[in-house]
């Protein structure tokens, strides 16, 4: 009688205690860790399954100054408001493979986006990064995202990362003279390279 009381109660613990666990990743809510090289957080991970978040321009009196590696990886995230925030760096694979996100604006502070940071996001189909001061654009940045159409770059890039645009769907990419092209920046297909009816490119 005694083992099974002991057995009853080591289960309702277990499972009260994975309840627990779940329900608490599903309260949306975002973490946070200190970047030394930025000098300032970055989000770690999103957490719950809402539509979008409110990024804040700082957190324990230091500016929140990027996204962190997969930190919307496979979200349900749809749209995303950075304008009024610090961010300076989008890092690896932060919004990889989310199906449902349609919609993000970026903010002027905008430096650097890293390798996959959109890759597979299927809903996406218009960028606009005019008003950000970004500089890199790293490899297979919108790779899959296979409606994305329109795509808008500033003068401030230095640099376009390797199959930034491959399985997209581009008719239009406007670019400034002085971006440097890395190897198959420009592929959207094997083999086929986007055509020059597509391209704008502005002379400094």
């Amino acid at each position: 009688m005694k083992n099974k009381i002991i057995l009853i109660v080591t289960t309702s613990v277990i499972i009260i205690s994975l309840l627990t666990i779940i329900l608490y990743n599903e309260i949306p809510r975002l973490s946070f860790t200190f970047n030394k090289e930025l000098n300032g957080y970055v989000v770690k991970r999103a957490y719950g399954s809402v539509s979008t978040y409110d990024i804040p321009k700082t957190y324990k009196n230091y500016d929140v100054v990027g996204i962190g590696e997969q930190a919307f990886s496979a979200s349900k995230i749809s749209c995303l408001d950075l304008s009024q925030t610090n961010v300076k760096e989008i890092k690896q694979g932060a919004f990889a493979d989310c199906s449902n996100l349609s919609e993000i604006v970026f903010n002027t502070n905008l430096n650097k986006i890293a390798n996959n940071a959109f890759m597979n996001c299927p809903s996406l189909t218009k960028i606009g990064l005019r008003s950000t001061n970004l500089e890199i654009l790293g490899g297979s940045v919108f790779f899959d995202c296979i409606n994305l159409t329109e795509v808008y770059l500033p003068k401030s890039l230095e640099e376009l990362g390797s199959y930034c645009f491959y399985n997209t769907s581009l008719t239009k990419l406007s670019y400034y003279s002085n971006l440097n092209l890395r190897e198959n920046a420009l592929l959207i297909k094997e083999d086929t390279v986007l055509a020059d009816e597509y391209i704008e490119i502005i002379e400094e």
